[in-house]
């Protein structure tokens, strides 16, 4: 038989003149306790294997959890960069053509390229206070007949003096 280590011993040189001083039922007992330390120590090293393929498993987890966590944070950060440009459109009134002109990453910064922006543009003139009269509906002469005379006198009139080679 051969000789048989376990962790914490040397070797056991005594293992088959043991067995030939046990008897029957002692030789089993003691075959019985070496295969069942055989079992332990493998199913010691599977369980080794599955703490050190959870182990990874741990880190891979760890280190998608940081890169989903920064990835969360830029987009987060990227928003709110959106949004200081959005108010100070807004609130300063940039046109949406010269909005692209602007620069900056903090409201702050945004405001004061928006002033300096506003301030470049010249001022529209100030519309004078007496709004312009909409324009009357005037007759157009040339279109259409001539008017009719105001009195029947005045349409005998105008016949004779027609007729006469006018005055």
């Amino acid at each position: 038989m051969p000789t048989e280590t376990t962790p914490d011993q040397t070797p056991d040189t005594n293992g088959a003149a043991a067995e030939e001083t046990l008897n029957e039922g002692g030789v089993k007992a003691l075959r019985a306790e070496r295969d069942a330390r055989k079992a332990a120590d493998a199913r010691v090293k599977d369980l080794e294997a599955q703490v050190a393929a959870l182990s990874v498993s741990l880190d891979e987890t760890k280190t998608a959890g940081t890169v989903a966590a920064e990835q969360a944070a830029a987009t987060v950060a990227e928003l709110q960069a959106k949004l200081a440009r959005a108010e100070v459109i807004h609130t300063m009134r940039v046109p949406d053509a010269l909005a692209d002109f602007l620069q900056g990453e903090t409201a702050e910064e945004l405001t004061a390229s928006a002033e300096k922006l506003l301030a470049a543009i010249p001022a529209p003139a100030p519309a004078s206070d007496a709004a312009p009269a909409p324009l009357a509906m005037r007759p157009d002469p040339s279109q259409g007949g001539t008017p009719d005379p105001a009195t029947t006198t005045d349409a005998l009139t105008a016949m004779l003096i027609g007729a006469v080679g006018g005055r």
